[in-house]
């Protein structure tokens, strides 16, 4: 459970971030993305299939850093969303399944 946290924890920095003058080159993929991301991890809390779309974000994440300009900060948020996502999804899988 508290996985899911870091990774709520991880969207509210993304969502953040885009209000830090110079910290992000593009604000508004930040405040999207990491609405999207905190959301989906809140609501994952309670329904952890969901943890699988949290990997999706994670890795779009990885990959949009390299043309929007906030490689480190992209890359680093999105390599821990995805391992943390993938872990708890596969771990929920293998109870449920």
């Amino acid at each position: 459970m508290w996985k899911v946290w870091i990774v709520f924890l991880l969207g509210l920095w993304v969502f953040i971030s885009a209000f830090v003058p110079g910290a992000v080159a593009h604000g508004g993929h930040s405040i999207f993305f990491g609405a999207l991301i905190a959301g989906f991890s809140f609501w994952a809390a309670r329904r952890a299939r969901l943890e699988w779309i949290n990997f999706a974000l994670g890795l779009w994440f990885v990959v949009s850093g390299f043309f929007l300009h906030n490689l480190w900060n992209n890359l680093a948020v999105g390599v821990i969303v995805s391992v943390i996502s993938l872990i708890d999804g596969v771990a929920w899988e293998k109870t449920a399944g």
